[in-house]
């Protein structure tokens, strides 16, 4: 499930307002890594609040739904080493991205997600 290429990922500001969105995401074995704009909602949420949660899920043809639900920290990443490892990471996985996109330390913030529970079904 871990290789799916879509997850939602939830944030929630300072009231606590929540706000799901599916993204683009890797997984390195210790953290997850999505990119954003500065732009968005979920970068304005995490500013504010740094808790989010992940869901993947998965529908197979013959009914039997599995899932797991993960929740966290996350960090916003602009520069710096753990930034281009995690650059590396996304490319790998999303070749065709870059070409739409710009790309690149202070372009494209990546959210790093440290997660300390999961909930599976």
């Amino acid at each position: 499930m871990l290789e799916h290429r879509i997850c939602r990922f939830a944030t929630a500001n300072a009231r606590g307002q929540p706000h799901i969105v599916p993204v683009w995401y890797v997984y390195d074995g210790e953290s997850f890594y999505i990119i954003t704009n500065y732009g968005t909602k979920k970068y304005r949420n995490l500013l504010e609040n740094n808790r989010v949660a992940l869901a993947i899920d998965d529908y197979p043809r013959n009914g039997d739904i599995e899932g797991v639900c993960i929740v966290g920290s996350s960090e916003i990443l602009e520069r710096g080493d753990i930034y281009r490892y995690a650059q590396g990471l996304i490319q790998e996985k999303y070749s065709n991205w870059n070409k739409y996109q710009p790309w690149g330390e202070g372009k494209v913030p990546i959210i790093r997600i440290k997660p300390n529970g999961y909930s599976s079904w």
